[in-house]
């Protein structure tokens, strides 16, 4: 992407990250956290990626996202859909990838619809939304731009 464009982006979004904002999001990821651990069992075994780092990442992109809290585990899995392509090479599976691509981008086309009328507001995707160097893109630039940041974690 050219340097002029991607700059404007980060621009646009750069507020949700600053310093207030991660102040103000302080106590709730800490609470969020806490519950998290205090309801691993004891003396088992468990996935510590899927049951902590992926869940405490999903619930953050959720808030930052304003996205639906119990749909939230569906951000990982469209994310490793989309970037996975060699999981999905043979015909049936692609099938299913694009099944599962369609389900993403109608779910992200409603709630960038339900946020266009909502109006402004301080979540991430309504900043893109209502901003001049994001409000114009397309669904699969937006996806495009989600699966990528999604992937550099």
């Amino acid at each position: 992407m050219d340097g002029g464009e991607h700059g404007q982006q980060r621009k646009t979004v750069a507020p949700a990250f600053s310093p207030s904002e991660m102040a103000r999001l302080t106590n709730d990821s800490r609470r969020r956290t806490a519950d998290l651990l205090n309801e691993l069992p004891i003396g088992e075994s468990i996935d510590w990626v899927d049951k902590v780092s992926i869940e405490l990442t999903t619930q953050m992109l959720a808030v930052l996202f304003d996205f639906p809290w119990e749909d939230r585990r569906l951000l990982p899995f469209w994310s490793d859909v989309a970037s996975n392509i060699e999981q999905y090479s043979a015909p049936e599976a692609q099938e299913e990838r694009l099944r599962h691509l369609t389900e993403m981008g109608t779910c992200f086309q409603r709630l960038w619809d339900e946020r266009r009328k909502r109006g402004e507001a301080e979540d991430l995707l309504s900043r893109m939304i209502h901003s001049e160097a994001m409000g114009r893109m397309n669904m699969c630039d937006l996806i495009g731009a989600y699966t990528s940041d999604r992937r550099r974690q």
